[in-house]
């Protein structure tokens, strides 16, 4: 009877995961889905280093940990990165020593390091390059910090290019993030993994029904923007500006702000004083997704930088149109006539009363197919997981005796 040779067993890799961010970014929420497939798949046992600060990311890690016990260790520090932190790692070794403690004691044989811009979890990655430990970086936001409007901008972007060879390989994006990391001068391995949503979280309703819930007024045209209010990069202050100034060309309109965040008083306080303060509703962060792309007639993005923002890829699959300036993953996507240059206030308007008068049902099929095809939670949980095992074994492959 002939012999049945056994089946080599799977091999499982020790990855750990880590964060020092003191809040919770826009870069999470996807890196949270990366997570979840890496544990899915049954190839890992993670552990996951973050920040205490960071409370959000902190209970969502130990959630996933509870939903698949005895695949991740949640391991939270009191180290956190902070402004000119990479010019802070190269000077700063006893708060330093904290990370090198947990790394060495978990004895990974890899690290997949979520970053939103390049200074954050930086330190961990120095601190990995110290030990021999090979770095993955998942970069969300790799544009120079004096572009993102950050305090001190040019000189931490001239001390910070050597972050953008400290990893061992990247996962970002979009094209558009990967020329970006290219014009920082890296010469590692990049790999694109399109953002996802979960279509079934914003089912659409009918129009009225949206605005009822909502409660918005039923017959004027809504400009609408949802998510993070913050000035520096979202541009709620801009929007106002440009609806101000064009006001007779939007005469009919209602402006509709859905989120929180930390320039909200500022907003309400801008909106009190000018003529839009009758045609305004404020609507606290809610998860009724479906209503609110319902409601409007167009939703707009005028972001000083972006990502591949997930709002655009959730209206896009309620067939909405979008007006955004032309920058980062929306410029790929989009089409012309719905983009602006940013800060333009003048074409800002234009754009948007193209997109809410001409008809736009033929791009709009286009756009939801593309989401469907490209961008469904599924298609990011597979590319993450092939993206990430690609590149462990090119940067730290399995040895076989």
């Amino acid at each position: 009877m002939p012999s049945v040779m056994p089946s080599r067993p799977k091999t499982v890799r020790r990855l750990l995961i880590y964060d020092d961010s003191a809040t919770f970014g826009g870069h999470e929420v996807m890196a949270l889905e990366g997570v979840k497939a890496l544990m899915l798949s049954g190839e890992y046992r993670l552990t996951a280093v973050c920040s205490q600060a960071n409370e959000k990311l902190v209970y969502a890690l130990e959630k996933l940990a509870r939903e698949m016990p005895g695949v991740m260790a949640v391991l939270p520090m009191t180290f956190y990165s902070r402004k000119l932190q990479g010019l802070r790692n190269r000077h700063c070794s006893g708060s330093l020593r904290e990370i090198e403690s947990i790394f060495r004691g978990t004895q990974p044989q890899a690290m997949l390091a979520l970053q939103g811009d390049v200074e954050l979890s930086s330190a961990g990655i120095y601190v990995a390059r110290k030990i021999g430990l090979p770095v993955l970086s998942y970069l969300a936001l790799p544009h120079h910090l004096s572009q993102m409007g950050a305090k001190l901008g040019w000189v931490r972007d001239l001390f910070n290019r050597y972050l953008y060879n400290l990893p061992d390989a990247f996962i970002t994006l979009s094209d558009s993030m990967a020329a970006m990391l290219r014009a920082h001068g890296t010469r590692l391995p990049i790999r694109v993994v399109q953002n996802g949503v979960d279509f079934s979280k914003a089912l659409p309703c009918d129009r009225a029904q949206g605005r009822r819930r909502l409660g918005l007024p039923l017959h004027p045209k809504i400009i609408g923007m949802v998510g993070r209010i913050e000035f520096k990069q979202k541009g709620h202050d801009f929007c106002l500006k440009a609806l101000e100034f064009h006001w007779e060309a939007l005469a009919g309109y209602h402006f509709c702000v859905v989120g929180d965040g930390p320039d909200q008083e500022r907003l309400q306080s801008a909106v009190a004083k000018g003529s839009w303060a009758q045609h305004f509703s404020w609507i606290p962060w809610t998860e009724d997704l479906g209503a609110v792309y319902s409601a409007l007639d167009v939703l707009v993005l005028p972001s000083r930088f972006e990502g591949v923002p997930l709002v655009m890829l959730e209206a896009m699959h309620q067939e909405l149109p979008i007006v955004a300036s032309q920058r980062d993953g929306m410029a790929e996507i989009l089409p012309a006539e719905w983009l602006f240059p940013y800060g333009e206030s003048g074409l800002f308007v234009d754009a948007i009363l193209n997109a809410t008068t001409k008809p736009q049902s033929e791009v709009l099929l286009q756009l939801r197919q593309r989401v469907q095809e490209r961008h469904s939670l599924n298609a990011f949980h597979q590319g993450f997981l092939e993206a990430v095992k690609a590149s462990l074994q090119v940067i730290a492959p399995v040895t076989t005796v």
